[in-house]
């Protein structure tokens, strides 16, 4: 299921600009690792650790995705 879909589905929880900067940042994300394949489940811990940063608040997409990517190295 693509990351949108995803966040989509609570339209209480994400705006629509929320939804375009969190699917920005994971598109960013998979770029930065160089994922193109969506069913590798690094992709889906992607999508998951995208979507526990932005329920954080934090919308600024260099942030979000510097959270993503060192959370990934833990």
């Amino acid at each position: 299921m693509p990351i949108r879909q995803l966040l989509e589905a609570e339209p209480s929880v994400f705006k629509p600009d929320d939804v375009r900067i969190i699917v920005q940042v994971f598109e960013q994300v998979l770029r930065t690792k160089r994922l193109v394949d969506r069913s590798d489940p690094l992709v889906l811990m992607i999508v998951e650790l995208t979507i526990e940063a932005a329920c954080k608040g934090d919308r600024d997409p260099v942030r979000l995705s510097q959270s993503v990517l060192s959370r990934m190295s833990l």
